[in-house]
């Protein structure tokens, strides 16, 4: 056997060390064992028996050593806590239950003890079941459970790992004689045999949480993570990434050990090396111990399969953006104007833009940043009125209706725009245009001019530029000199002044194209903005249209003067629809209680420039529109409307949603009534082709807004204008929100071999509930938010003395299942009301078992449309109450049986209740909250069941 010398001693190693030193043992000798540092390669495992005074003096100072614990041999009790998040006083208390008055000596560091109880004692190890039950049903403290076996080596007090940097075992608590810290020696003289205690409390519990485990055995509990949100980097596309980009994106420090398993176990699956996995694993520590310990993982055959689905939930964890397509992270991107090279930002203290701000900025192009209504109109109108006797003013305007709204205000405040529209076309192209001071014009009649001006405004200038997307149809002929009059009156121009409450780097980046084109290239742009931003909106969003609608309603039956937007003109959500339909209930008169526009409107929106008079008419109670209202019309009058209610559907682009939305300046009240509906989708079109580079550059651009304006799967780009725009998002309600949180947390268990254990997850209050809901519709929320907001929704389904820790299982197996038998119990779902009427059942006969044979008369075709099958059963067979109660639960509910009855002379299947389903809603069941009080979260499925043929 070879041997080394180390402390005076003799020591074996090598493999087989062990057996063979105790063989050598002499009386009163014990086992120890020195895990020694190498310089290169696996720490040494040395072997040597000592007596229990050789060991005392070595146990002072740091020499690597191990208790050997070995069948045979009396043992204090010890534990061995792990990182645990809680404090040693907790600890110890939950010790003290178990062993009253128990001598206890602490070595280790903060969150990570050894424990031990010099008077309670073991006459072996393997006697020790008692003491690893109590270990297991306390797991959640981080009880180690695997260190109670023979040949268990213990690190001794004041000893340290191998590895370099590693901490010595310190005083914690207790003795400080280190002796009272060994497990094998200086017992207590008054001690207590553990053989002659009870422990059938933690072995039921132990049991309890070892059949937990195995439900949950192999999968990872992305609950016990911690909730950090990382930014996603621009060039990280989730699925396009390749196994070993994924690999480097999860943040192993951020990786319990369990995860970080999970991870080498997929990397194994996927054909990654140990080689790609260490150099990854290594920024959580990469001390040779752990080297060694990962080499044995590796290279140890399990059965576990990690799907790709499990790494792909864990990125969405730390990663929350990246579920949002790349479309919508590119145009949150441009957004962000601090990436503008040559920008100089100019951000004052107030809510209010000013005249004075623009005076003071030096450089051609400025742009105004602020918000909708914080006054960019009114401070360009006003430095306008201050510049020299003589100046030229240009005002660009994207829409008629704006150019319309926007000269009146001009001349109201006493400067006399020439509305392009006011002259003929032969006049424009005499120059009638080029011999007035002020012009206002739209961006598709700039081909009228030629003569130079000093100042000029672009009014709402990212919409200006979308008249350059795609094909330019609105331009017509006349797209090649509208865009290069843009740039040279542009480029001769003194001041540019650029307002858009949603600028984004397109219109920036034409800035500096144009710029380059004169001798100031290297010139900054001004960047406006205040810095205490406007109030923020609420929108309440509504499940269905008939819901929002039905809202209202209710409105103009109590007396309220409201704003709708529709995004429609025609069909049944259109705005024709909702006139006439108001017009009916309320039997109003057009054009005096109610008045409408959209496109072929013509009079109607020609008198759109005396909005503040007319819609303040004390007879008109409601205005309709569409999207022909977007920017120009400002209504500035306070508290004539009481209310704004809005209708998106998502062929409208969210820009002009919420522009639109802010035509409506002071409501009486700012919350928003909302109902978004996925209509259409955006379709593709040719692209206009100009000889510049400038001109693609600015259609690249263009592009990247129209790409994102199509995801709407979660309303990914509406979300990102609404926080741009100041407006946060809530359910009107909470129990849609609720089932759509379920749906969403279902589909990730289903997908990926997940958990999230309930006790992981943090209880919040009502305090905290409104903010989660909003962080969730606005799509702001962290995937632990969501886990957050559910939880305190399911625990609302219980009466308040619930169980939580028997109810805990039923979250992981069956989420849906409270919410579900409480939609039963509150009769709410009709169609399963008659199911159970027609079998003479109650809900509690879900706990208690189910008939062996049940029948329904409910209409086919009623079964299909509310069960959402493929198609329609064709006849009433054995089997078709199995599937409506298995499609309610999401889970197998009640399935055909082995046994077989006699029926009519024939032998008939029959049915019985899946025992796990039943044991869960017994328990779910047993603490229901039955009968719903006010003010709590009202159950889910408010589903209509009406038909005809019912009773037929």
């Amino acid at each position: 056997m070879p041997q080394i010398s180390y402390l005076d001693r003799d020591w074996n190693v090598d493999k087989g060390s062990l057996e063979v030193t105790e063989k050598q043992l002499k009386p009163d000798e014990f086992v120890i064992t020195a895990v020694l540092p190498q310089k290169m390669g696996k720490p040494l495992y040395a072997f040597t028996g000592m007596t229990y005074e050789e060991l005392k003096p070595l146990i002072k100072k740091n020499h690597w050593l191990r208790e050997m614990i070995s069948a045979g041999q009396q043992v204090k009790l010890y534990f061995d806590i792990d990182k645990t998040a809680k404090s040693l006083d907790e600890i110890k208390e939950r010790i003290l239950v178990a062993f009253p008055d128990a001598n206890m000596h602490v070595s280790g560091r903060l969150g990570n003890w050894h424990i031990t109880l010099s008077n309670y004692y073991a006459d072996c190890v393997t006697q020790m079941a008692g003491v690893k039950a109590f270990a297991v049903a306390n797991a959640d403290a981080q009880f180690d459970t695997c260190i109670y076996h023979h040949h268990r080596a213990m690190k001794i007090i004041n000893q340290t790992k191998p590895e370099v940097g590693s901490q010595p075992q310190k005083w914690v608590d207790g003795s400080k004689d280190a002796t009272k810290h060994l497990i094998l020696h200086n017992f207590d003289r008054k001690k207590t045999n553990i053989n002659t205690m009870g422990f059938s409390k933690y072995v039921n519990l132990a049991a309890k949480v070892k059949k937990e485990s195995r439900k949950t055995e192999g999968k990872t509990n992305l609950a016990e993570l911690p909730d950090v949100k990382l930014p996603l980097p621009e060039d990280f596309e989730l699925p396009h990434a390749p196994p070993l980009e994924r690999l480097f994106m999860l943040p192993c420090k951020h990786l319990t050990h369990n995860t970080r398993w999970a991870v080498m176990t997929w990397c194994k699956i996927v054909g990654i090396s140990f080689e790609q996995f260490w150099k990854w694993n290594q920024d959580a520590g990469n001390a040779m111990g752990r080297l060694t310990r990962y080499t044995q993982y590796w290279d140890k055959e399990n059965d576990y399969f990690i799907k790709d689905a499990t790494i792909v939930a864990m990125l969405k964890w730390f990663y929350p953006d990246v579920e949002i397509p790349k479309s919508t992270l590119i145009l949150r991107r441009q957004f962000d104007l601090s990436r503008v090279v040559n920008g100089q930002h100019e951000i004052f203290n107030e809510q209010y833009l000013k005249a004075e701000y623009i005076q003071n900025a030096k450089g051609k192009f400025n742009f105004l940043l602020s918000g909708m209504g914080s006054n960019k109109t009114g401070s360009v109108v006003d430095y306008s009125g201050s510049l020299p006797e003589g100046s030229r003013v240009l005002w660009v305007a994207p829409r008629i209706t704006l150019a319309q709204n926007t000269a009146q205000r001009l001349r109201d405040a006493g400067m006399n725009f020439a509305l392009y529209m006011s002259f003929t076309k032969k006049q424009k192209l005499d120059g009638a245009l080029d011999r007035r001071q002020y012009v206002i014009c739209s961006i598709q009649s700039l081909h009228y001019l030629s003569k130079e001006f000093d100042c000029i405004v672009f009014d709402e200038l990212e919409t200006t530029l979308d008249t350059f997307m795609g094909d330019c149809v609105t331009h017509k002929k006349n797209l090649f000199s509208n865009w290069e009059k843009m740039k040279i009156l542009c480029s001769r121009a003194r001041k540019v002044l650029c307002m858009d409450a949603f600028t984004t780097q397109k219109s920036t980046n034409l800035a500096s194209a144009i710029l380059q084109m004169t001798e100031m290239g290297d010139e900054p742009i001004n960047l406006i903005n205040t810095e205490t931003p406007l109030a923020r909106q609420k929108m309440l969003e509504h499940p269905t249209f008939d819901d929002w609608f039905q809202n209202i309603l209710l409105d103009l039956e109590s007396g309220k003067k409201i704003y709708i937007y529709a995004s429609c003109k025609k069909g049944t959500k259109g705005v024709a629809a909702i006139e006439q339909a108001l017009i009916t209930r309320f039997n109003w008169e057009y054009g005096r209680h109610i008045i409408s526009y959209f496109a072929e409107k013509d009079e109607e929106k020609r008198n759109l420039t005396a909005v503040n008079e007319l819609w303040s008419n004390p007879d008109l109670r409601c205005v309709v529109t569409n999207g022909c209202i977007s920017v120009g019309v400002n209504f500035h009058k306070k508290e004539i409307f009481d209310c704004v209610h809005a209708f998106y559907a998502t062929y409208i682009p969210p820009r002009d949603f919420f522009q639109a939305l802010a035509r409506i300046r002071h409501p009486k009240d700012t919350t928003i009534s909302l109902y978004r509906s996925e209509l259409r989708a955006y379709g593709d079109y040719e692209l206009a082709d100009l000889d510049c580079n400038i001109f693609k550059q600015l259609q690249r651009d263009l592009d990247i807004e129209r790409r994102a304006n199509g995801n709407h799967k979660k309303w990914e780009t509406f979300n990102l204008f609404a926080e741009m725009g100041g407006f946060d998002i809530y359910p009107s309600k909470a129990k849609v929100l609720s089932e759509d949180l379920r749906t969403e947390i279902q589909k990730m268990l289903a997908d990926a071999d997940i958990f999230f254990d309930f006790e992981n997850i943090p209880n919040i209050t009502w305090e905290d509930v409104e903010e989660l809901e909003m962080k969730i519709l606005s799509g702001r929320a962290s995937a632990l938010n969501k886990l957050s907001l559910e939880k305190f929704y399911w625990k609302m389904n219980f009466i308040d003395e619930a169980d939580f820790d028997e109810l805990k299982e039923v979250w992981s197996s069956n989420i849906n299942l409270p919410a579900r038998l409480r939609a039963l119990e509150e009769e709410e779902v009709p169609i399963m009301k008659r199911l159970l009427e027609e079998n003479k059942l109650t809900v509690d006969d879900f706990g208690e078992g189910l008939p062996d044979t049940m029948h329904t008369s409910i209409p086919l075709t009623d079964i299909q449309k509310f069960f959402n099958f493929a198609k329609a059963p064709e006849t009433y067979r054995t089997d078709l109450v199995a599937k409506m109660l298995n499609a309610y639960f999401q889970c197998e509910v009640y399935r055909r049986s082995n046994k077989r009855k006699q029926k009519d002379g024939k032998r008939d299947y029959v049915y019985e209740t899946n025992n796990s389903f039943m044991t869960a809603a017994n328990t779910v069941l047993h603490f229901l909250k039955r009968k719903e009080p006010e003010g709590t979260v009202p159950s889910i499925l408010d589903m209509e069941y009406d038909s005809e043929d019912a009773d037929e």
